[in-house]
């Protein structure tokens, strides 16, 4: 029998044989574990980084983000549509005698209603406009707030140690334009007739419509030091800024997109000290007020534009802007008759006695306590980039986050907080806390829903909700483990069976050239055996530099992602997590030998394994027939 020794030379010497078939196995059985070992690295690196900022934002926290979206499908419900249509009845009776009685004319047929019947492909499908008086009423009473209570059982049963609420102030759920925002920066007011969200947003104006309110347990984390989210009465309300607000309020000039870690860091630093309890003025205007603002702009330019047309007639009464920042509109010019300042005025009556808002504007001051991220930073990143800086966001969101216990003490925010109707028909988020991972872990994979056709309102079936890990993404990355854990069963499947039909045709193509040299072993008495272990050995020597192609690779391609993304990812993760420690970094790449030693296991398995059928193979065939043919 050959010593190892003997078989070790003997299958080294098959390596220089074919050198130019022998590189192209190595360099795409290597290429097709380099992903492996990627990933490997990337996937420890980010977690270890994770780790090292645990003591930061919520990383050391397990909650859950409970998303409980609304039916649209109850606008449509006949007991909604009914009683919307009993409630139109009676106030359009009530509206009938109050015009009657101030003398002004009112049909009933065209006057808005509670109840929309607007054209369908199959008729008329009649719904409920929540936006009048009359169907908020109905919704009002038809529709339980039971989610807190259930949410309460839930929390219980789960072993949830708190129950945390966030409200959307940017939006009303019930429509755009329902009241507006406006940060008020070198004495004017900053604002947008479209206020639409995108990446590229100035941050200043994102205040508009990305505006939430967080309970204070969700916001501690990120404060600056020695500051607090107590609001008392008429002080400023406690928010949380994205630092190019915070740059603009403190007119500095944002950095460049390609400016360095060390210089995002130092800016950062600077931010932070400079912004710390620095108050800024918002003007806020009620839908009144936003409609008289936008009749006045429209007059304004109307009469602009037909400054020359000396047939145009101006209105009688004509609104104009104010030259003051957050002052109510004025007339700026009332040439109407005394008829019809009389007429006007008992419309105003008319309108007051069945529920139109005056308009409001009025000046709210905020007080900056902590900083967080641009918006759209994750949408703007590509690539690598993307994946990756989406652990190091800041897990509140992006926009700007105040203390919902403030709002609600607020008279201008708190009545937006409590509305029961913004709050039924708009999308919920919940908030529980768990002690550990493993009560959050039991609570998703018990009650978390997969909507049926797309629809998230579909989830309210079997007192089910769309939930998500929040605050941790340690806690992400075990449930994204978790879901992806098939899809990487089958790649690593996928890998291993053209890994090995690669290696089954080589050795296959190798013993097939080398019947010559077999039937010489088997002449000279070697054994079936000692054969064997010669071509096992060189299977194994073959994938053993196949992992060695697959290791250097990797590890480039981790040295390439870390000196890229390594120092802009730790910028960021300082910023989103409000580490107090500066010097910080967040590594991509992280190496395991425990990981790369079952690779190269997986690897060598795979080799030898897509070996043994070939070897059989040649080994059955007659050595005397095979010397003759050759």
């Amino acid at each position: 029998m050959l010593g190892f020794r003997d078989t070790f030379v003997l299958a080294t010497t098959k390596l220089r044989v074919h050198r130019l078939r022998l590189a192209v196995t190595i360099l795409v059985a290597g290429l097709l574990f380099t992903s492996l070992v990627a990933g490997s690295l990337v996937v420890r690196g980010t977690t270890q980084s994770l780790e090292t900022f645990s003591g930061d934002g919520l990383l050391h926290r397990f909650i859950t983000n409970i998303i409980t979206p609304f039916n649209y499908d109850t606008y449509s419900d006949p007991r909604y549509v009914a009683r919307t249509a009993q409630l139109d009845t009676i106030r359009l009776a009530a509206q009938s005698a109050a015009a009657k009685r101030l003398g002004l004319e009112f049909d009933p047929k065209t006057a808005a209603k509670g109840v929309s019947e607007p054209g369908g492909p199959s008729g008329t499908t009649k719904s409920i406009n929540i936006n009048e008086p009359t169907a908020r009423q109905a919704f009002l009473e038809l529709t339980p707030d039971t989610m807190q209570q259930n949410i309460a059982g839930i929390a219980k049963k789960y072993h949830a140690t708190a129950t945390y609420e966030s409200t959307s102030l940017g939006f009303s759920a019930i429509g755009p334009d329902q009241y507006g925002f406006s940060i008020i920066t070198g004495g004017q007011e900053q604002r947008s007739e479209n206020p639409g969200f995108n990446a590229g947003q100035d941050p200043i104006l994102s205040f508009q419509n990305l505006l939430s309110a967080f309970d204070n347990n969700l916001l501690k984390p990120f404060l600056l030091p020695g500051v607090s989210l107590d609001a008392p009465a008429g002080k400023p309300v406690p928010i949380l800024a994205p630092i190019g607000g915070a740059e603009k309020l403190l007119t500095i000039k944002p950095l460049s997109s390609k400016a360095s870690a060390k210089a995002q860091i130092q800016r950062l630093d600077e931010i932070r000290t400079r912004s710390k309890d620095l108050v800024f003025d918002v003007c806020y205007r009620n839908k009144a007020a936003l409609d008289l603002l936008r009749t006045a702009t429209q007059q304004t330019n109307e009469i602009v534009s037909h400054k020359t047309d000396s047939t145009y007639q101006k209105p009688s009464l004509i609104y104009a802007p104010t030259n003051l920042t957050c002052q109510p509109t004025h007339i700026a010019s009332d040439t109407r008759t005394a008829a019809e300042r009389t007429q006007a005025a008992k419309e105003d009556q008319f309108a007051r006695e069945f529920g139109a808002e005056a308009p409001i504007t009025q000046r709210l001051s905020f007080r900056i306590v902590g900083i967080l991220p641009n918006p759209g930073t994750l949408a703007s990143a590509s690539g690598p980039q993307a994946l990756l800086a989406g652990f190091v966001t800041t897990s509140l969101g992006e926009g700007w986050f105040t203390s919902r216990e403030a709002a609600t003490a607020n008279p201008v925010l708190g009545p937006i907080v409590s509305d029961r109707v913004n709050k039924l028909a708009g999308i919920r988020n919940l908030y529980l806390e768990f002690a550990n991972r493993t009560d959050q872990k039991h609570f998703i994979d018990d009650k978390n829903c997969n909507p049926e056709n797309g629809n998230p309102a579909s989830c309210t079936k079997d007192n089910k909700f769309l939930i998500t890990p929040f605050g941790n993404p340690l806690a992400s990355l075990y449930e994204i483990g978790q879901k992806l854990n098939t899809f990487f069963q089958i790649a690593i499947g996928i890998v291993a069976l053209v890994s090995a039909i690669i290696l089954v045709g080589t050795i296959g193509k190798v013993i097939a050239d080398s019947r010559k040299e077999t039937s010489v072993f088997r002449a000279v008495g070697a054994k079936r055996l000692d054969i064997a272990q010669i071509y096992l050995l060189y299977a194994g020597m073959l994938a053993s530099l196949a992992f060695g192609v697959a290791l250097i690779l990797g590890l480039l391609v981790g040295w390439y992602l870390e000196s890229h993304y390594s120092p802009g990812l730790s910028a960021e993760a300082v910023l989103s997590f409000n580490t107090r420690d500066l010097t910080k970094t967040f590594h991509v790449i992280g190496f395991n030998l425990g990981d790369m030693a079952i690779i190269c296991a997986f690897i060598i398995t795979i080799a030898l394994a897509s070996a043994i059928v070939p070897i059989l193979a040649n080994l059955r065939r007659n050595p005397i027939k095979d010397m003759r043919e050759e």
